[in-house]
C-alpha cells in the first residue's frame, strides 16, 4: 500500500492516477486482504478490454499480450476461463498492474510498444493518445 501512495503522490502532478483496491473494493492497512494495485484509467482500461477481447482473424488479441508479456500457456488458459464472469484482457492488465516495478507513465509506455510489436495501432494509439494528453496537461501546468 505504501508503494502504491508514494506512486500516487509521484503521479498525481502528471495526470496518472494510482488506486488501491481489494477483492471487497476497499483496502485498509493490515486488513489482511489480498490488494491490487490499478494505474490505468477507468476509459483507457474499457477500451483496452474492448479491442483486445475481440477475436479478429488475422489480429492478436489478449492471448498474444500475454504470451508478448512472458506468460506461459497454463497461465493464458487459466485467463481464458470462465470467460463470462470477467474479460480476459482484464484479468491479464490487472495481473500486469500488480507485477509492474517502474512507474505507472513508463510502465504504459510499455505497454504501447509492445502493442505496437503485435501491430496491435488501435490499443498502441489509446495508450498513445492518453499519455500525450497527459503530458500536455503537465505543460500547461508548468508554464502558466
Amino acid at each position: 500500500i505504501r508503494r502504491a501512495q508514494s506512486q500516487n503522490n509521484n503521479n498525481t502532478a502528471r495526470g496518472i492516477y494510482t488506486s488501491v483496491a481489494s477483492s471487497s473494493g476497499f483496502a485498509s492497512a493490515g486488513s489482511g486482504e489480498n490488494t491490487t494495485v490499478a494505474f490505468i484509467p477507468t476509459g483507457l482500461r474499457r477500451d483496452l478490454i474492448e479491442l483486445l477481447d475481440m477475436n479478429i482473424p488475422g489480429s492478436d488479441n489478449w492471448e498474444m499480450l500475454a504470451e508478448h508479456l512472458g506468460h506461459n500457456l497454463q497461465f493464458i488458459r487459466w485467463l481464458d476461463r470462465p470467460r463470462n464472469i470477467e474479460s480476459p484482457t482484464e484479468k491479464l492488465l490487472m495481473e500486469w498492474e500488480n507485477k509492474v516495478t517502474e512507474n505507472p507513465e513508463d510502465a504504459l509506455r510499455n505497454l504501447e510498444n509492445v502493442l505496437w510489436k503485435m501491430k496491435r495501432h488501435d490499443a498502441a494509439t489509446k495508450i498513445q493518445m492518453y499519455l500525450d494528453e497527459c503530458t500536455c496537461s503537465i505543460k500547461k501546468e508548468t508554464t502558466v
